[in-house]
C-alpha cells in the first residue's frame, strides 16, 4: 500500500510536470509565431543584413528552444506511463 502511495506521488508530480512542459511548448510556439512573423516582415522590408540577421538567429534559438521542450514533455510522458504501470503491478500483487 505504501508503494502504491509513493507511486501516485510521482505521478502527480509527473503530471505537474507535464502540464508546466505544455505551458512552457505553448509560449515558445507563440513566441516562434510572433517571430516568424517578424522575420517576414523584416524581409519584405528589407532592413539591414545585419538586423536580419539577429531576427534570423533568435527564430533558430526559439526553435530549438521548443524542440527541447518537446523532447522532455515526450519524456515526462513515457515517465509518467511506466508509473502507471508500475501501479496497475502493485495493485494486482
Amino acid at each position: 500500500m505504501k508503494e502504491i502511495q509513493r507511486l501516485k506521488l510521482v505521478q502527480e508530480e509527473v503530471e505537474c510536470l507535464v502540464m508546466h512542459r505544455q505551458a512552457v511548448r505553448t509560449r515558445l510556439c507563440a513566441k516562434w509565431v510572433e517571430k516568424s512573423e517578424t522575420y517576414g516582415v523584416a524581409l519584405e522590408s528589407k532592413v539591414s543584413p545585419e538586423a536580419l540577421e539577429r531576427t534570423h538567429q533568435l527564430f533558430v534559438e526559439i526553435d530549438v528552444e521548443c524542440m527541447m521542450a518537446r523532447r522532455s514533455l515526450d519524456e515526462a510522458r513515457a515517465f509518467l506511463e511506466e508509473v502507471d504501470q508500475a501501479i496497475s503491478r502493485c495493485r494486482d500483487a
